[in-house]
């Protein structure tokens, strides 16, 4: 009998054994690899949402109006102050932060015409308003399941306190 060439049993066994392991580690990695880019997608999407809605209150708190008597409301889950154009107010509904604009009956403490705007999904917001005549600076807190975003923010006109008034 002459000696063919090719593969034994034993080594077909090997090869595939080999093939097998080899396959299993590559697929376990893939799968860790997935879970880590999945939550960083999921944190980078709660990012722009907070800093999105972040950047529309640092925007409409830089525009309110410095003098605490245009206030309406200033407590640590809400924020309404009157402008020229209406009232703006901003605080949570049903776990999202919510900007609403239109008319607030301080005394009834209601909206009476209002466009509300849902900006954020979230699960804490929290709001400082620092100043006694006028509002010096305003801290806010916007978090989620993910991460939060934490500001200070200034209305642009108010009295600066180097300078003092004429009398």
């Amino acid at each position: 009998m002459t000696p063919r060439k090719g593969f034994t049993l034993l080594e077909v066994i090997i090869y595939i054994l080999l093939f097998s392991f080899i396959t299993l580690a590559t697929s376990l990695w893939i799968a860790r690899l997935w879970q880590f880019c999945v939550a960083k997608e999921k944190k980078q999407v709660s990012l722009i949402t907070l800093y999105c809605a972040h950047d529309i209150l640092s925007r409409d708190i830089c525009n309110a109006p410095a003098d605490k008597t245009k206030w309406k409301e200033n407590n640590e889950t809400c924020l309404i102050w009157h402008t020229q154009k209406g009232d703006i107010g901003w605080t949570q509904d049903d776990g999202q932060l919510v900007r609403i604009e239109g008319r607030y009956n301080k005394k009834q403490k209601k909206w009476t015409k209002k466009t509300k705007n849902k900006l954020a999904t979230t699960k804490r917001v929290q709001f400082k308003v620092v100043g006694d005549t006028y509002i010096d600076y305003v801290e806010f807190t916007i978090a989620d399941d993910i991460t939060s975003v934490k500001n200070i923010v200034s209305p642009i006109c108010r009295p600066l306190p180097w300078k003092k008034e004429k009398t």
